[in-house]
């Protein structure tokens, strides 16, 4: 077992290092003409398998959870007792957490596997998307949104935070140029803020 940890580790060490090199070296063009590096086959299977067992992990806390909550509101009807909402729990909040961290990554992975512009996935990745849209799916149908603000109108009470405003030519009026963060919602609640760059009309 240690010795497979450490072979993954390795794996994912040198990984890490070539995404860096990779990106240190795009470092030398404007932002608006770097190309990501693609991820191989072997790379987008392993990133699934880690997503998907953080999910089956994320469903056993759900079912123990659901024993709490269970408990919580058994003894939330004793009189005098002010009824505890699960919202309010330490256990619930770190859940949320967790999946819109999970839900974060698989957002950006969804990016490298499509079709730039488009919602079909690249030739070379159409095995690798299968199983991304089991993990997908199964977390829209359990009450999980994630929102993808590029495009659009950037308006007073947008769930996000702004990282930067950028001046863009032929915009007459601001949208968001970047989605750097998503927002992530559980049954339409905000569970974490999105974080976007917003374009602006140029000065005149």
């Amino acid at each position: 077992m240690r010795s497979h940890r450490q072979t993954k580790s390795n794996a994912r060490r040198k990984t890490f290092i070539n995404n860096l090199a990779y990106n240190l070296s795009q470092m030398i063009y404007g932002k608006e003409i770097r190309i990501r590096r693609p991820l191989n086959q072997e790379e987008l299977e392993e990133y699934l398998q880690d997503s998907l067992g953080e999910l089956l992990e994320i469903e056993q806390r759900r079912m123990a959870q659901e024993a709490e909550n269970a408990a919580i509101q058994r003894a939330s009807v004793l009189p005098g007792v002010p009824a505890l909402q699960v919202e309010e729990t330490g256990f619930y909040k770190s859940q949320m957490r967790l999946q819109a961290e999970v839900l974060t990554g698989l957002w950006r992975m969804r990016g490298r596997l499509l079709k730039p512009g488009s919602n079909e996935p690249l030739e070379e990745t159409k095995r690798a998307f299968r199983h991304f849209e089991t993990a997908w799916d199964a977390l829209a149908n359990a009450g999980f949104r994630v929102e993808d603000y590029t495009r659009q109108p950037f308006r007073t009470g947008l769930n996000v935070d702004v990282l930067a405003y950028e001046e863009a030519p032929g915009l007459e009026a601001e949208i968001v140029l970047e989605t750097v963060k998503p927002g992530v919602f559980y049954n339409d609640l905000l569970i974490q803020r999105g974080e976007v760059i917003v374009g602006t009309p140029q000065a005149e």
